[in-house]
């Protein structure tokens, strides 16, 4: 859980997930103006249900005050390893 500035105590979950067989269950978007469009869409309603049984899984009894879904990525390296470092003065990408 986060404790945000506004006071609430948030728990975030998401990404793509892993079918049994290993497959990838999601969307993967690798141009810009796609990714874009995926901030800019609020996210996949239709996953919230899958998720919050995931939630339920591993925190049974949890009752939360409210459930949200929103967009959000995350992005590969070409060697798969973490970027990190200044890309321009006094911005960094972690």
């Amino acid at each position: 859980p986060i404790k945000y500035p506004d006071g609430t105590t948030r728990l975030k979950l998401g990404g793509n997930l892993l079918t049994k067989e290993g497959e990838l269950v999601g969307r993967i978007e690798k141009d810009p103006e796609g990714m874009v469009k995926w901030y800019r869409s609020g996210g996949d309603a239709g996953r919230k249900q899958e998720l919050w049984e995931m939630v339920d899984t591993l925190v049974p009894g949890l009752r939360p005050l409210e459930v949200f879904v929103d967009a959000c990525i995350t992005s590969n390296t070409p060697t798969g390893r973490p970027y990190l470092g200044e890309v321009s003065p006094g911005v960094f990408v972690a």
